[in-house]
Order: structure tokens, then sequence, then C-alpha cells
């Protein structure tokens, strides 16, 4: 395989000289942390009103620009000239736990690893993945109403890591369970920690054994992915081949999974949170989707996806507003010029993803729940390429864009066939935003069983 890309020579340390470009610096050190931290969107939207499409900030003493608008967003993504680097963007964040993944690449070697992994993603193994998913969701989401306390994220939170080992792996897991699920989360506490230095007892320490845990077990089982015929997405990368002949090696593979797995089920726990959310609160739309749900068969199928267009319409507008990545950070390569301004080089960037989403010059009334703007007849996100980009776009849009929405509707699909969704009397709707947005409390929930077919299949 190709190696990573001349992005390495970058300093580590990014460009701290930014007094040209208008901003505010903020107190010592802490900058606008806690102003950002409080509201990012209505911070980028306030500041984007106050000084521009691309302004200064600083977060914890790292000044860095923020981008607002489509047209911004398009001539980055694009990077026609290859002037900006996701490797070194998403490296100061993760690099050190989730390494290697396909985000932390660029340009050729991006490309080389992302037509490798295409073959995962093609219609054949999808089929496969929603029949996992069927069995596995069905199971697992059975018993939910007879909980007296339910809270619907840290349930969906669990049942999603071991979905993900099912259609990933083609594993159970029952007995490696708790070291694996350990490991994973104390990867993810790792990302977001201040301390970046492994000290022992730091949550940087701990990720960086979680992560070694990980890397034996996947490490151990490629032998026999590689030589089996398993339709899961583990074995399929293992046995994933380009046009050109190129495989990954077993280092790509570790890198990649552990990347994946990470994206997949914390991403997917955040967008079916307030999924489940903005259906609960209003109901009309759980009601629409519940009666495309209720016309198909048992279980749902790869070519039945399309038929849930009301829940495209839902899981886009929950997008729109709690989109799960809320900035696509970049380091800029060599100094260039973006409206106007001159940017240096080794500067770091940040397309900006949920100010896009409310920007009012492009959206009706873009604090309103109002999954309609997605519609033929309104098609709100289609006056820019780049105005609706929960996925990110260009090179590295989500390469698990099909999948994800694949997740989302085999969840709708089981949940909506035996329950109607309800927030608990007196619930006070509020979102955490970090480090995914998630409603607040883990979103207590009252699953009223319905009769019939469906009420039999959950008491099982």
């Amino acid at each position: 395989m190709t190696q990573q890309s001349a992005t390495a020579s970058l300093p580590l340390r990014p460009n701290q000289r930014l007094g040209h470009i208008p901003g505010v610096s903020g107190v010592p050190f802490l900058g606008d942390t806690l102003e950002f931290l409080k509201d990012p969107v209505h911070y980028k939207l306030r500041m984007h009103e106050r000084f521009g499409p691309v302004f200064r900030t600083s977060i914890l003493g790292d000044r860095s620009l923020i981008l607002v608008g489509p047209e911004l967003a398009e001539e980055v993504l694009l990077d026609k000239e290859r002037n900006f680097s996701s490797q070194y963007g998403w490296h100061r964040l993760i690099g050190d736990t989730f390494k290697n993944g396909l985000m932390l690449r660029d340009f050729d070697d991006h490309h080389t690893h992302r037509r490798i992994m295409n073959a995962a993603f093609k219609p054949e193994p999808m089929r496969a993945y929603v029949e996992a998913l069927n069995r596995h969701i069905e199971q697992g989401i059975a018993s939910w109403h007879r909980q007296p306390d339910f809270r619907f994220y840290p349930a969906v939170k669990a049942l999603t890591l071991t979905s993900s080992a099912k259609t990933f792996l083609g594993l159970d897991l029952a007995s490696e369970m708790d070291t694996l699920n350990k490991a994973f989360m104390a990867m993810l506490d790792g990302a977001t920690a201040l301390l970046r230095y492994p000290v022992p007892g730091t949550r940087t320490w701990y990720a960086q054994r979680g992560r070694r845990t990980l890397e034996d077990f996947f490490r151990s089982l490629i032998p026999q992915r590689r030589q089996g015929n398993g339709t899961d997405l583990f074995s399929q990368c293992c046995r994933a081949t380009s046009e050109e002949g190129e495989v990954f090696s077993d280092t790509d593979l570790v890198d990649h999974m552990i990347f994946l797995l990470m994206a997949s089920h914390d991403t997917t726990t955040s967008v079916l949170s307030n999924v489940a959310f903005g259906l609960a609160n209003h109901p009309e739309w759980q009601e629409r989707i519940r009666a495309q749900v209720m016309a198909l068969g048992n279980e749902l199928s790869y070519d039945e996806l399309g038929s849930l267009s009301d829940a495209d319409l839902v899981m886009k507008e929950v997008l729109r507003l709690y989109p799960p990545v809320i900035g696509l950070p970049r380091r800029v390569i060599r100094e260039c010029t973006l409206v106007g301004l001159q940017i240096p080089a080794n500067t770091n960037i940040w397309v900006s993803v949920d100010a896009n989403h409310r920007l009012p010059k492009w959206w009706k009334d873009p604090e309103t729940f109002d999954p309609g703007r997605f519609s033929t007849e309104r098609a709100e996100h289609q006056q820019h390429r780049f105005l609706w980009m929960p996925f990110g776009g260009g090179a590295h849009r989500c390469i698990g864009m099909k999948f994800a929405e694949l997740n989302v509707k085999a969840y709708l699909f089981q949940l909506l066939r035996r329950y109607r969704l309800k927030l608990r009397d007196g619930y006070v709707p509020l979102v955490d935003k970090f480090p995914f947005p998630k409603p607040a409390e883990g979103l207590p929930m009252k699953l009223e069983l319905l009769e019939g077919e469906p009420r039999r299949a959950a008491s099982a």
C-alpha cells in the first residue's frame, strides 16, 4: 500500500499569527472557549454576522479560522489545488487514538484506500448488513417497554455497539463484549481529553491502552477472514480488492476497522436519539413513518429502504439541526486566498457544518423542526450542493453515508412496528452538544406497546 501523503512534513504546531483576519482573541488561554461550548452553532452565526464568512477565534489557546457558508465549504472540500490537509486537520483531535482512518489520509493515499474500501459498501454487502440488523434489533428492543426508567440514549447506545459487532464483525461477542466495550469507550474518552500526554491514570493513557486491546483483537481475526466467505463488513474489507488489484495490509485493516467502529457507533447513536426525540415531539411525523412501515413485510429488505420516504425527510431534518460532526477541520498546506483574505500556510481552519445548516439566507425558519423542507416540492437543501452536508463533501465525503441511512431505517422499522414513542411528562427538551449532539438526561421516554402482530413479536 502507499504511504501517508507529503503533508507529513507540516510542523506539528499550527500557525498562530492570524491578527490580520477579523475575529476575536478572547481572554488569555481560554479565548472564546466558554462562549463556544455554551452554544457552538449560534456562536458561529453571531460571529458570521459580525465579521463575515471567515473569522478568527481562539479555543483553549489554539487560534483557528472558522468558515461559514456553502460557497467556502465547496472551495475547501473540493480542494482543486490541494491546499488543505484533512490528515493534519483531524490529527490534533483524534490522530493519536484513531490514527490512519480514511479522514486522516490525504490526496493519492486517501484515494487508494477509499477505492479498495468501496467494495465493502456495494449493494450486495449492504443487503447482508440489513438482514443481520433486522434480527439483532428485533431481539434487542423486545423488552425495552418493561424497563421502569427507560432512557432511550443509553439503551440504543448499548444496542448499536452490539449491532455494529454483528454487521462489522459477524460475531455475537458475548464473551469479549465487556473487555472490548471498555477499550472502545476509553478510546472515545481519550479523543476529547485536554491532556494529550499518556501519563498513567489519564484518559489519554487509558485510550492508548484501549487501542492496543482492539489492535490485538482485530489482528487475530484477519487470517481467517481473508480466507473465509463471511458477509460482515470486516470480512468484506479483508477480501476487498480494487480494480487495480490493490488490497489492504494487516495494519491497514486494523486502522480502518477501529476508525469505522468509532465513526459508525457514536454517530448512529446520536442520530437515532435525535430522530426518536423528534418523532416523540412531533407525533404526526411518527404516524406518517409508521404507516409506511406497516405497509411493508415483517422484515425490512435492502430494496425496500426507498419505501420509507418520510423517514428520509425526518432523518435529513435531524441531521440539519443536529449534525453529529459540527465542523470539518483542515490544515492549510500553502498560502492561499479565501474571500480576498490571505490565509497563511500551516493555519488550522474549520468548515462549519452546523452554522451552514441554519443560515437564514438559505433556510426558511431555520430553527424550526420541519422535515417537509426536504420534500421534492420544496427541496431547500438543493439550493447549493454544499448547503446540507452532515456527511461532509468532496473526496472525503463519508463513505458510510448509505450505511448510516440503512442503520437508521432498520431501527425505525423495528421500533415503530412495536412502539409508540412518547416523551416523559415534564421532560424539558434540551440537547447536550459534546462530543456528539444528543437529547439531555439520556432522553427519558415512554414506549407504548402497539396491538397486533408487532406486539407478539416484541414479547416473543
